[in-house]
């Protein structure tokens, strides 16, 4: 609980997944419904069956892309954390020799 109020503990990627798997779910139902309604109505599979087809496959890419991007930010600022305390160990090691074996 202590890393969620200093906000080392982000709630962003769990909210941005559920987004993703919202939009996903919207788009595959409301997709199989113009999908159907075209096919019942002979005469509207052009306009809405098409449409439906459509955002079956593009709404969910979309939606993926748009979460691997938000993503994306949260993974840079773990990969530079890692790396900071990389540094920040290497630099201790560093300082450590030089008071342990002094140099001539």
């Amino acid at each position: 609980m202590k890393d969620f109020f200093s906000f080392r503990k982000f709630i962003a990627p769990v909210l941005i997944q559920i987004i993703y798997w919202a939009i996903t779910a919207a788009a595959v139902i409301g997709g199989l419904v113009m999908i159907i309604n075209g096919v019942s109505y002979r005469y509207s599979f052009w306009s809405e069956g098409i449409s439906g087809i459509l955002i079956l496959i593009l709404a969910p890419l979309a939606a993926r892309l748009w979460a691997e991007y938000m993503m994306g930010f949260f993974e840079m600022r773990r990969n530079l954390r890692d790396v900071r305390d990389i540094l920040l160990r290497e630099a201790y090691e560093r300082e450590e020799l030089k008071h342990n074996h002094p140099q001539p």
